[in-house]
């Protein structure tokens, strides 16, 4: 046998129903943050945190590819 090969026996089902986190949320030194959410129809941001004008090319991307 394959020392390599993982095998998964006895595993309750509810490893299988946790659902993925669909948000992260970014904090600043002084105390402020912001959440970005992917879970919904739309990628939704909320918080204190201005968006940097270096930032725009990795939000343009994210929405692009989750939609807006």
């Amino acid at each position: 046998m394959d020392d390599n090969i993982f095998v998964m026996k006895d595993m309750p089902d509810c490893v299988f129903a946790i659902e993925p986190s669909r948000t992260f949320t970014l904090y600043s030194p002084d105390g402020r943050e912001a959440t970005i959410d992917f879970g919904g129809d739309a990628v939704t941001y909320s918080g204190e945190l201005p968006v940097d004008e270096s930032a725009k090319i990795f939000f343009d991307a994210v929405f692009s590819y989750f939609g807006r």
